[in-house]
């Protein structure tokens, strides 16, 4: 199925939560864990992140909500705010060691959080929320080698880039450059914010594995290939700058949504147009590595993979060790699953009904979490043994369907990303 901008999967009206958030416990008061699981609520009337306890079995419970100090948006469609992807964008979440950082695309401000080892339901903010120079952020990055925080912007008047530097020592953000660094592609398609989309939006942003590049997508206007982008930043080592930003529009592509890389030369795109995209990343490199001055680095398409009958596949996840890729589809429960060496379709694993569709998820542990468009999260074991559609192979299953309606509206939920102890995926 193509994907339309005026799908219903993105044009349900949305409602904000007229209650205060505060920082509590919504199912009693959560036991320590040494990992967990987390999600933003992107709230207008103020954002918070909800926390989940992982137990051992990998399955959830005692879902806590801690404040941002900000403020939320919706995003809009042709026919009104969105009720699910309402930042249509991926790591608007993101964690590394003991900090979490997430954006308030109402407040245009960034959070960072710092994760208790002993009791990681138990965030704490690092300092006021820091305004990230443009409007409507909807997803950041964080390098742990460079200590650098970039912030993507896709409200009018100024879709952009902006970056922080993080003070191990005091906890400080800083902002980095000159300010905002504009995306040019998008600039004239927007002229509001919160902005419409999903086309013509940034998505998502994000350094390659060994952080000398910064890059970030756009999605095009869904109709012309290609017409999305890939903005690449090279990094300068010695003081974190930002080089002049790239753009390259792969073949074939048109709604660039997520950007995960498999390896420093090669990532995967999601395109809800069709499916996904496995792509190729030539970096010139030059003593010292810094990334060398001319007309790359440029990302071009390795393999196209059509999927049939997806309504908007939008989220991905890459494991190193299983070599597959996991993408969501939001108006599907079932989690399509592509070798990581030929982008091909090597399965899907049947979420549960209810679900209604997949959005952000994260893996951890053999279990897929996965942000419902019901008011929900699904626990995949990826691992477990069954037949799949084309009765051969390891199908996996369903392990948990959890039920946070009692949470409240489920519009502005957003992100995954998990802290995970001792353990890495």
């Amino acid at each position: 199925m193509k994907f339309s901008i005026s799908s219903s999967i993105f044009l349900v009206a949305a409602s904000a939560s007229a209650a205060a958030v505060r920082r509590q416990s919504c199912g009693g008061t959560p036991m320590s864990s040494s990992k967990a699981l987390y999600f933003l609520d992107n709230n207008p009337a103020g954002s918070s992140i909800v926390a989940l306890k992982i137990a051992e079995d990998g399955t959830l419970s005692d879902p806590v909500r801690t404040s941002t100090g900000g403020s939320g948006s919706i995003g809009l469609t042709a026919d009104g705010p969105a009720q699910i992807d309402s930042l249509f964008s991926q790591d608007s979440v993101v964690v590394s060691g003991n900090n979490l950082f997430t954006i308030n695309a109402g407040s245009n401000t960034l959070s960072h959080f710092l994760i208790s080892p002993s009791n990681p339901q138990n965030l704490t903010l690092a300092g006021d929320p820091v305004p990230t120079g443009g409007t409507f952020p909807n997803s950041v990055a964080f390098s742990p080698k460079l200590n650098m925080v970039c912030v993507l912007h896709t409200g009018a008047p100024s879709p952009g880039v902006m970056c922080f530097r993080l003070d191990p020592a005091t906890n400080a953000l800083t902002p980095q450059g000159c300010g905002i660094v504009p995306l040019p592609s998008i600039s004239s398609a927007q002229t509001q914010s919160p902005p419409t989309g999903p086309a013509n939006t940034a998505s998502d942003i994000l350094f390659n594995p060994d952080a000398t590049a910064l890059f970030a997508t756009v999605k095009g206007n869904g109709a012309d290939s290609p017409s999305g982008s890939v903005f690449t930043f090279p990094v300068n080592p010695e003081d974190g700058s930002l080089g002049p930003a790239v753009e390259s529009k792969p073949e074939g592509l048109q709604l660039e949504f997520s950007m995960t890389f498999l390896n420093s030369s090669s990532a995967v795109i999601t395109d809800p147009s069709f499916g996904a995209a496995l792509v190729g990343i030539e970096m010139t490199t030059e003593a010292g590595g810094a990334v060398a001055a001319g007309p790359g680095p440029e990302v071009k398409l390795a393999r196209r993979t059509e999927i049939e009958n997806q309504t908007a596949i939008c989220w991905s996840v890459y494991s190193n060790s299983r070599q597959e890729i996991y993408i969501s589809d939001t108006g599907s429960p079932d989690i399509t699953v592509l070798d990581a060496g030929d982008g091909s379709v090597k399965r899907v694993i049947a979420g549960p009904e209810g679900a209604v569709g997949s959005l952000d998820s994260v893996l951890l542990g053999g279990k897929l979490y996965v942000l419902q468009a019901a008011s929900g999260i699904s626990v995949l074991d990826v691992d477990a043994a069954g037949l799949g559609e084309n009765g051969e192979g390891a199908a996996g299953q369903v392990v948990q369907s959890l039920d946070l309606s009692g949470l409240g509206e489920r519009s502005g939920w957003m992100g995954m990303a998990a802290y995970r102890g001792e353990e890495e995926e």
